[in-house]
């Protein structure tokens, strides 16, 4: 509940990570009674301060899925998770499809640094859109991606489940829907089909709610 953890994580949190034996300094409230009588030597819980999650916001640049409003709207919405994840303390990692990235940060001028990113970017035909998802990998264990596609076609999407295993959790965000059709099922993945940014805000908060 409190995100991966290590031997390596600093240890005096609060996150159970294992059962080890017990050392000279070590606080008796952290013994496991239970174990410690089960295998005859004093057994204490090793708690540490868990990994960061890192959020990993992937913007879909390529020019197939979109119109020029609805790519406007996934850049809002690619701008909105953002700035929550950093709001909320976390890092955050930018990405768009077409090979630009900002590192995760923290506080005022990283998120500056991300909105300057987005302010700029266009879609183009060049762009791999999606697939380039595969050749991409996460910083580091527990990462949640968070992907904002327009109408992207079914192959470019399968792209999202090839590489589900790699990430904490996923969520799909397309914008640009038209006929009010419900989002298209990804394996391990959240979907999220909105016309445009405010229906994702209302949409968003929503599901934040439950």
């Amino acid at each position: 509940l409190d995100g991966p953890t290590s031997n390596e994580a600093p240890q005096g949190g609060v996150a159970f990570h294992s059962l080890r034996d017990y050392v000279r300094g070590d606080d008796l409230r952290l013994v496991h009674w239970k174990s410690t009588a089960r295998v005859g030597t004093l057994k204490v819980r090793h708690n540490v301060v868990p990994n960061e999650p890192t959020m990993m916001v992937l913007l879909d640049t390529s020019a197939a899925p979109y119109t020029d409003d609805s790519f406007e709207d996934a850049v809002r919405v690619a701008a909105s998770l953002t700035v929550a994840g950093r709001t909320h303390g976390f890092p955050v990692e930018l990405w768009t499809t077409g090979g630009e990235r900002v590192a995760a940060g923290r506080g005022t001028d990283s998120a500056d640094v991300a909105l300057d990113l987005l302010a700029a970017v266009r879609p183009r035909a060049d762009d791999p859109g999606l697939a380039a998802l595969v050749g991409m990998s996460p910083s580091s264990a527990g990462v949640a991606l968070g992907v904002v596609t327009g109408q992207a076609p079914a192959d470019q999407l399968a792209a999202v489940t090839a590489v589900r295993s790699r990430y904490q959790m996923v969520s799909v965000v397309q914008v640009g829907e038209r006929f009010g059709r419900p989002a298209s099922p990804l394996s391990g993945a959240m979907v999220i089909n909105v016309r445009n940014s405010d229906e994702f805000a209302a949409v968003w908060t929503s599901k934040a709610r439950r």
